[in-house]
């Protein structure tokens, strides 16, 4: 059987994800998101730590809005969730980072332009096995 990490690193590659950041722990409760490329939307994005994909989401908002739904006491219970985890891994010097996917297939219809994200978002979930009983942090398919 194939090592997942490289598994992950080349199914990241496959797809198209670039990194545009990574995540900082400023104290014991706040990370910040450092990012080193401009980000588009909409977009899938990853959260690698230690070169594996722990979380696959997707978001309509531009970077500065989702990292400010990123502090805490200003998010939802999954934004929580994922900021507990991401907290986790740096505490135990662990190194994460924030990948997206921004070529997204774009589709046509009658003339309105549009993106199937939460179905690409759900195909890599199930290819990445970032779901809860796979070790990885994703709750559910949906």
């Amino acid at each position: 059987m194939k090592d997942p990490i490289i598994d992950d690193r080349e199914k990241s590659k496959k797809y198209g994800f670039e990194e545009v950041g990574g995540y900082r722990l400023i104290d014991e409760d706040n990370i910040f998101v450092e990012n080193t490329k401009e980000e588009s939307y909409p977009a899938i994005y990853a959260v690698v730590v230690e070169n594996r994909v722990r979380y696959i989401g997707s978001t309509i908002q531009r970077g500065r809005e989702r990292r400010l739904a990123l502090t805490p006491g200003k998010h939802e219970i999954v934004k929580g969730v994922l900021i507990r985890k991401i907290s986790e891994e740096l505490k135990s010097h662990k190194k994460a980072r924030l990948f997206y996917l921004t070529s997204l297939p774009k589709y046509n219809f009658k003339g309105l332009c549009f993106v199937i994200l939460r179905d690409l978002e759900i195909a890599l979930i199930n290819d990445f096995k970032t779901l809860i009983e796979d070790g990885g942090w994703n709750k559910r398919e949906y």
